[in-house]
This record gives structure tokens, C-alpha cells and sequence, in this order.
């Protein structure tokens, strides 16, 4: 159908300007009764509003009287936020001439009026009373014998929604009914300009010649206005694509000027003359050098002389940092340059602000999904890459490194380019401070599992909320193959575009990026059982839009599975103590030689570079955080799932429906205690082994406890007896 432009301006109380592709309109009068003025005719509009009644007709001395209605009202509709859905069933009423009824008011206001002047009655108060009786005796005439009512209601099958709410639907033109339908209008119209004189009336040849141009005219003006108005699109076709900012519209994204602009002057020192004169020194000749001052190291890039060999170079690496007054210097080929760099660190640290990155052109007109600015490479170039694509993200690097400050970076690029309707956080702090700022964010860009913290901080809550994603996981898998999608930005497009129902459960569906920090620390204890949550997650969550970060001091086979390794090809490495270090996070060699706090390597598919990770303070997170909170917000954080009952093989044979009479008893003891093991049940309820198991096992099906862990005792999931009552009341178990 292509984009069409429809406008509504309120000039006056009950005067209206409508601009569309039909021409430029004017109505008059208020919502329940109007007169439209137009380059189609004029049409008196006539309605009750709100009930779904609604008459067009036409005043035209050439056209036929008509009337019909195909509007949905706004109480006809699904709402979702700001944004309208048409729902199953619709009311459409098609009412004839209103002219016969106001002639039937008038005569029984007559007789009315008659009846009271010879009885003596017709008094003002009467006039009134017969006015409205009439008005109802006329009311009841039209809703019983009005025979163009009709009533439509759509079934429920997904088809026929489809083809209410998509522009793009249209009924095929090949079809053998639409075909007949068309072959009978044209010859019944045909055939009433053949045969006018043939109405049971002898009329003559001129009357009939009058009367045939007469009939041929009005069609053809029934025809232009029928294509003009009569476009074979569906009835909801006005509404406009959804849009799921308009929940918070108002919302303003974070300006720059929330951030500390550092006065920064860049190291100039350029020793190539130093360099060359020693190299000669040495017997070493270079063809060309050129010099490149990064951030953190100094880059030479080298072309040797012909017949010399790289190997010359690398004997003499102490000698270069002798000579440049360096503690290090590291020599190495370029990749997909043919140079050879040697790397000079320079004599201060230069700080990066995080705000030279967000005002970098290249942040500003990215079109990456998930953009996230890391730094500045050694060529002074800002770093980004699209976690979208990563799709995951394993950061690793000795204590006071820079782990931390570079998953804040990470963040609040994130927090600039995104809407809370588009990314939702899910945060996880051993320590419970690091991430204290974005508590703020609560209500706009954080997401929590049911009776869990929104900000993660032990390793209980931290089971329990990865179990909820993975449950988040399975059902956008399901959504996506009722809808026929294979991964998210095609299933919010559909959504978009109105092709999905809300009834069916379809949702638009916002991104979800997991960050735990200080993972080697959250996982003491629950070693295995984080590693296989985290190892399912990282597999399957890329389509879906979940997206997982995890910084951890050094990622060894005890915490983080080969499996999930694999999984995440997306590698961040600060410095590292020892070489096997390095090979453990970048399979490669290189963490072992970087310098000092912020001095990075990211490495994935494409990209082996180095880094220097940019600096963002606390307090201006906290103005972020604070610029954000003060906005509009949702009621409550992003809901993740409750994990199901019986979702573990261990659980998958226990009835719900039929408990242990001892369970409610069981359940507030070990809420109580905080302890979950067979032999305290069985010592403190004096039952047997038995039965003490078959009691956790419903307990864990409830979700109350977690699964078995050995010989250690199960985690107990309800922290206090509230969480417990209401648990109770939202399963209906007693």
C-alpha cells in the first residue's frame, strides 16, 4: 500500500481540519454528531460514542443514499502500553436512511401533540414528555426493525487475526469468489443501465436515454470515491507500527555533560632518531619507521631492510629499553600490516575519559545493536564492538587490574544508546558494592527473578535467578516457533509490524544482558552447579537476546567449563601474572606482557588488540544513575519467570496435586532454620528416610528448596515465612 499521511487538527471546539491522501477535509460538530465538508461530498455523521453505532451518509442530489461503518472504536481494542491491538470479535453496523426515522418522529409528535391539545394537557412540561416518548417509541422502531444490523465475530484462529492487523494481508485477486462477486456487480450494474426502461413503467425513449446517463454517471462517482476512500486494506491498517518507547515516552537518554571532561595532554615523544641510530649500531638497516603515540604505549612500526630478518630484532629488546630509559619493550610483527612493531611504554599513564569515547563520532552514529565503547587502541582510534554478536563476553585479569571498571564502561554505553524498553540488566555482586550505583535503575533497566534481590549478591540467588533465564529461554524458543522466527530482531519486527497476538502470549521482547562480577568469588561452593547453569545458558541464549558477562581473576576448568569456553568466543585480558595464564583466557600468548591497570587485549573472530580501557569515576555513576531515576519509570523491575515445578529429572515424577499432610509444616521449619536436609527432617517431624525425601522432593518441586547436592544440604530458596505465605497463595495449595 506504501506510507500515506493522515493529519487531525483541532482548529476550534468541534471544528477539525483532516489532511490525507484523499485531499484536505473539514468536520464540524462534536464526537456524537458532525457534518464533513470534503473534495468527496459532503457526509453528515451521526452516532452514539462508545457503543460502536455509527451512520455516514452522504448528501449528494446524484448519488445514491448509503450508509456503512467499518471503524473500530478505541473500546474495541486490545491495549498493550500506549499502543492499540484490535481484539477477536468486532460489532460493525451498516443503518439506512435516517431520514424515515425523523419523519416517523414528527408524525407521532404530531399525533402526540393533537392528543394532548383535546384533552387540555399541552403544557410545556407535556411538550416534554411527548418529545421524549416519541424519541423512544422512534429508538425502539429502529434497534427492532432495522434490518442492515449485522453482527461479525472472528473465531480465534491466528490466521484470521493476521489478517486484521496486517497491512501488508490482502484478499488475492485469483480467488474463483472474489472472481464471481466482481463478474455479478458488473453485470447487474450493466444490466440496470440496459434495461432502465423496463421498470414496469412505460416511459419514452428520451426518458430512458436521460435515465441511463443518469445511473452511469452516479456509478462512475461511486467508483472514484470507492477507490479513493475503499482501498482493500484491513480495518486497522491506520494504526501505526508498535512502538515500545511510547510506555515511556518522556524518557530523555543521558547527555554527556554528566561526565568529567579530564584535561588530557597526550605524550608527543618521539625518539625514532634514538631508535634508528641504535639499530645501525647494531648492524640492524630499516627501510621506514613511523612513530605512533597511543595512550599507554608507543608504537614503531619498522619495515627492515632487504635480506634481514626479524630474528636480528628480537636479541636486542633489552638493549632498545636501556636506551629509551624503558623497563620493557616488546617486539613483535604486526598482523595484516607486513610491519614490525616495537612497543614502548610510555613514561606516564594517560587516563581515557569515558567521555572522549561517547563524544567520538563514531559512538554517536553507531548502528550496532548492543553498542559497547571499550577504549582507545594504540593508534588513538575508539574501540567498539556489538555484544549482540559476541554474543557473550569472558573478561579475566589479576586483582586491581581493571576488570570491574571496564564492565562499567560496558554498562553505561549500554545505558546511552539504549531504552529501558530495549535492555533489561540482570547484576550480580559477590561483594554487594560494586554494583550499588545502578540500584537506582531499578525500575527502568533492571530485571530480577520472583523473591530475589535486584541486585544479585550470593550464590543461592544467583541459582535461582540463572534458572529463571533459562526458563526465559525456553519460552521465547516457544514464542519464536508459534511465530515462525528464528531470532530476536526478527520476532520484534513482527511484533512491530503488528503481525503477532498479545492473546497468543506474544510479547515485545527486550534484551537481556547477565553481568557478574567477581565470578571465581560467587562461585565458592557452587562450583558445579553454576558452571552447568551457566554452560546451558551461554549455549542456547544468543537467538533469544540474552547475552552474559562474566569477570572472573583467572577462568580455570573448575569454575568455567570447556563447553562454556566454547561458547564464548568474546575474550577480554587485562595483565596477567604467568603465561599459562594467558592461554587459559586467550589461547594465545600476549596478557603475560601487558602494563599496569586499564592495559588490555580483546580478542575474538576477528580482532586481536590492544587497549586501553577507559576510566569512569563513581560519581559519575552515580549522576547518571540519578539522571535516569528521576524520569518515568515501570512499576516494578523487569519480571523474569518463576522456575516451574518438576523442571529437574529428580522432580519430574512428583505429584503437586496430592502432598505430604506434613508439608506445610515442613516448609516453614526449614524457612525457619534455613537448613534443607533429609536427616533434620526426619529428626525433628520423627519420621523415616523415606518419606523425609519424598517431603524435600515436593519441596523442591514447589520451589522452596534446591536440588540435591550430595551430602551437603539443599539450598533453601524462601528466605522468611512472608515470601513463604505468599508463594502459598500465588500455587493455590491451601
Amino acid at each position: 500500500m506504501g506510507w500515506r499521511y493522515r493529519k487531525r487538527i483541532k482548529i476550534a471546539p468541534g471544528i477539525h481540519l483532516n489532511i490525507s491522501k484523499s485531499g484536505i477535509s473539514t468536520t464540524i460538530g462534536p464526537r456524537g454528531a458532525s457534518v464533513n465538508i470534503g473534495p468527496n461530498g459532503t457526509y453528515v455523521n451521526t452516532g452514539i460514542p462508545g457503543t460502536g453505532l455509527y451512520n455516514r451518509q452522504k448528501i449528494s442530489t446524484k448519488a445514491k443514499e448509503r450508509a456503512s461503518s467499518n471503524t473500530l472504536s478505541s473500546d474495541k481494542m486490545h491495549t498493550y502500553g500506549r499502543n492499540s491491538f484490535p481484539k477477536r470479535g468486532k460489532i460493525e453496523f451498516e443503518v439506512g436512511c435516517i431520514i424515515p426515522l425523523l419523519v416517523l418522529f414528527f408524525i407521532i409528535l404530531f399525533v402526540a401533540i393533537n392528543v394532548l391539545s383535546s384533552s387540555g394537557l399541552l403544557t410545556s412540561g407535556g411538550l416534554i414528555v411527548a418529545i421524549f416518548l416519541s424519541a423512544i417509541v422512534v429508538g425502539l422502531v429502529f434497534f427492532l426493525f432495522n434490518s442492515w444490523i449485522k453482527l461479525s465475530v472472528n473465531d480465534d484462529k491466528e490466521s484470521d487475526f493476521l489478517e486484521e492487523v496486517s497491512p501488508n494481508l490482502t484478499l488475492p485477486k485469483d480467488l474463483p469468489e472474489a472472481n464471481e462477486a466482481a463478474d455479478t456487480a458488473n453485470s447487474s450494474r450493466e444490466d440496470t443501465i440496459s434495461n432502465v426502461a423496463d421498470v414496469g413503467v412505460p416511459v419514452s425513449d428520451d426518458v430512458a436515454e436521460t435515465s441511463r446517463s443518469y445511473i452511469a454517471e452516479n456509478i462512475k462517482e461511486e467508483d472514484e470515491v470507492a477507490e479513493e476512500t475503499n482501498q482493500p486494506c484491513s480495518p486497522v491498517e491506520s494504526l501505526e507500527p508498535y512502538d515500545p518507547k511510547l510506555d515511556l515516552e518522556s524518557y530523555r537518554y543521558p547527555t554527556i555533560n554528566l561526565l568529567k571532561i579530564y584535561d588530557v595532554e597526550p605524550y608527543a615523544e618521539d625518539l625514532r632518531d634514538q631508535l634508528i641510530y641504535l639499530l645501525r649500531s647494531f648492524g640492524v638497516e630499516i627501510s621506514s619507521i613511523k612513530c605512533t603515540a597511543g595512550p599507554r604505549i608507543t608504537l614503531y612500526e619498522l619495515t627492515l631492510a632487504p635480506g634481514l630478518s626479524i630474528s636480528q630484532l628480537y636479541g636486542l629488546e633489552d638493549d632498545i629499553a636501556l636506551s629509551m630509559c624503558s623497563h620493557d619493550v616488546k617486539i613483535s610483527p604486526i598482523r595484516g600490516k607486513g610491519t614490525i612493531g616495537i612497543f614502548v611504554p610510555n613514561p606516564r599513564l594517560q587516563i581515557v575519559p569515558i567521555s572522549k569515547l561517547f563524544q567520538s563520532r563514531k559512538f554517536q552514529e553507531t548502528v550496532m545493536e548492543l553498542p559497547c565503547a571499550l577504549g582507545l587502541t594504540i593508534t588513538n582510534e575508539v574501540f567498539m564492538f556489538d555484544l549482540s554478536k559476541a554474543p557473550h563476553l569472558l573478561i579475566a585479569g589479576s586483582a586491581g587490574q581493571g576488570k570491574s571498571i571496564a564492565l562499567h564502561v560496558i554498562i553505561c554505553s549500554l545505558l546511552y544508546k539504549k531504552h529501558p524498553s530495549e535492555l533489561k540488566l540482570v547484576l550480580m555482586d559477590p561483594m554487594g558494592t560494586e554494583f550499588a550505583p545502578y540500584q537506582l535503575l531499578e525500575k527502568h533497566f533492571l530485571a530480577a527473578a520472583p523473591y530475589i534481590d535486584s541486585i544479585v549478591n550470593n550464590a543461592r540467588d544467583a541459582l535461582t535467578t540463572l534458572a529463571s533465564l533459562i526458563t526465559e529461554m525456553n519460552k521465547r524458543y516457544r514464542l519464536f516457533a508459534m511465530a515462525g522466527a528464528r531470532e530476536i530482531k526478527e520476532y520484534n519486527e513482527l511484533f512491530r509490524n503488528r503481525m503477532l497476538n498479545p492473546a497468543k502470549g506474544h510479547i515485545f521482547m527486550p534484551r537481556i544482558v547477565v553481568v557478574i562480577d567477581a565470578y571465581n568469588v560467587l562461585a565458592m561452593g557452587y562450583e558445579q552447579e553454576l558452571m552447568h547453569a551457566l554452560t546451558e545458558l551461554t549455549t542456547g541464549a544468543r537467538a533469544v537476546g540474552i547475552h552474559v558477562i562474566i569477570a572472573t581473576t583467572r577462568p580455570t576448568s573448575d569454575i568455567i567449563s570447556s563447553t562454556m569456553k566454547s561458547h564464548i568466543p568474546t575474550r577480554i585480558s587485562f595483565a596477567m601474572p604467568e603465561r599459562i595464564d594467558s592461554q587459559i583466557i586467550l589461547d594465545d600468548n600476549g596478557a603475560e606482557e601487558l602494563i599496569g591497570p586499564g592495559d588490555m587485549i580483546f580478542k575474538d573472530k576477528r580482532w586481536f588488540v590492544r587497549i586501553q580501557c577507559a576510566f569512569v569515576d563513581t560519581p559519575e555513576l552515580e549522576k547518571i544513575a540519578t539522571f535516569i531515576a528521576c524520569q518515568q519509570s515501570y512499576n516494578a523491575p523487569f519480571a523474569l519467570p518463576r522456575i516451574p515445578m518438576g523442571d529437574t529429572d529428580e522432580t519430574a515424577n512428583v505429584d503437586i496435586n496430592h502432598l505430604d499432610p506434613l508439608f506445610a509444616d515442613v516448609a516453614r521449619y526449614i524457612v525457619q532454620t534455613q537448613i534443607a536436609s533429609t536427616a533434620l527432617v526426619q529428626r525433628a517431624f520423627s519420621i523415616g528416610y523415606n518419606r523425609a525425601g519424598r517431603l524435600l522432593d515436593q519441596l523442591e518441586a514447589a520451589g522452596i528448596v534446591g536440588p540435591a547436592r550430595g551430602a551437603k544440604p539443599r539450598d533453601v530458596l524462601i528466605l522468611n515465612e512472608d515470601s513463604l505465605d505468599m508463594l502459598f497463595n500465588n500455587l493455590g495449595y491451601f
